[in-house]
């Protein structure tokens, strides 16, 4: 399971999930509002023991009753129903509860980018369904695109900054390969400061890793 931070926020959600949410938000869903969103397993246990508790008869004031590792356990809060553990979809990242701006479009729109509200006394509790989201090919937007939605410009601008650095890490990992060859195939940080010395920039490196990412790659290629 993959999961993406969703900006402005501590939540997280499974990187599909993500990429559903940022084309939602292009097309006009509110930012914001996210209440709660990838549950770890310990989270879901505190979660389910703070709202029920064990009790082998009767059904409780809500009529909310769950077994849990063969025992029987009612529900006592108010707070409304807890999954029980191992079984929530905000354990696998496909879950979020959304504030009331953002699902008043999601019951409009939600279903064709695969978000349904699947509890209906939980109207903030929406699942994203893959099978169901209709716009997964509208463009190249993933999960990393999650980000600050009041200024998307400038986080493509530093996206795109980003990629560029990706680049230049590669013409500085291929400029010194050559260093080494068959009859000498690990070289020093020296010799790798020396050759990267020569592009232009003159870029700031970690030698030392560069040097072992160098002569690891080296000796993979001599194996292979």
């Amino acid at each position: 399971m993959l999961l993406v931070t969703i900006p402005g926020t501590n939540e997280r959600i499974e990187f599909g999930a993500g990429a559903s949410l940022a084309r939602a938000i292009a097309a006009g869903c509110p930012a914001g509002g996210i209440n709660d969103a990838y549950r770890s397993y310990a989270e879901q246990v505190t979660m389910f023991l703070s709202r029920y508790r064990i009790q082998w008869t009767g059904r409780g004031i809500y009529g909310d009753v769950r077994w849990w590792k063969g025992k029987r356990y009612v529900r006592t809060s108010g707070l409304g129903m807890a999954a029980i553990p191992g079984t929530s979809t905000h354990g696998i990242g496909l879950a979020i509860d959304f504030a009331y701006q953002q699902r008043t479009w999601l019951r409009v729109h939600g279903a064709a980018y695969g978000w349904v509200n699947t509890i209906r006394s939980e109207p903030w509790h929406w699942e994203y369904q893959a099978n169901k989201d209709t716009h997964k090919g509208d463009d190249d937007m993933t999960a990393r695109d999650v980000w600050s939605y009041k200024n998307p410009e400038n986080e493509r601008d530093a996206w795109s900054r980003l990629r560029g650095i990706e680049s230049r890490v590669a013409d500085i990992f291929n400029a010194v390969k050559g260093i080494s060859t068959p009859a000498a195939p690990t070289i020093d940080v020296k010799a790798l400061a020396a050759e990267i010395a020569k592009l232009t920039p003159a870029p700031t490196v970690n030698y030392a890793a560069l040097a072992k990412a160098v002569n690891d790659d080296t000796h993979a290629r001599m194996k292979s």
